[in-house]
């Protein structure tokens, strides 16, 4: 999502700025992902109820949460796209179909 955001949202100005906040992001959320998951695998163990009535391993909980996060990003992604993007991403598709039938 970040990507698309620099490549689509910024002007050949300020492309290097929002590529360096882009990689200032990936580089923060490398550096939290260690302490997350030891947060989900340390200090409890595998059969401590997580919930009421059942239990969930640590590993399975860092998936859940990439599984919830990477949905949550999507949504975000296709609510703050313009309807006229949308239109244009489609229409690329179809280009590309087109000259994949073209080829054969």
């Amino acid at each position: 999502m970040l990507m698309i955001g620099v490549k689509r949202y910024t002007s050949d100005e300020s492309r290097g700025f929002a590529f360096g906040i882009f990689y200032t992001v990936m580089n923060v959320a490398a550096l939290m992902a260690g302490p997350v998951i030891d947060l989900f695998n340390l200090g409890r163990a595998p059969t401590d109820p997580v919930f009421e009535g059942g239990t969930i391993t640590g590993n399975r909980m860092v998936i859940m949460t990439c599984g919830i996060s990477a949905m949550a990003s999507f949504i975000v992604t296709r609510a703050c796209l313009s309807p006229a993007a949308l239109a244009a991403t489609e229409g690329e598709g179809q280009l590309i179909e087109r000259r994949r039938h073209q080829i054969k």
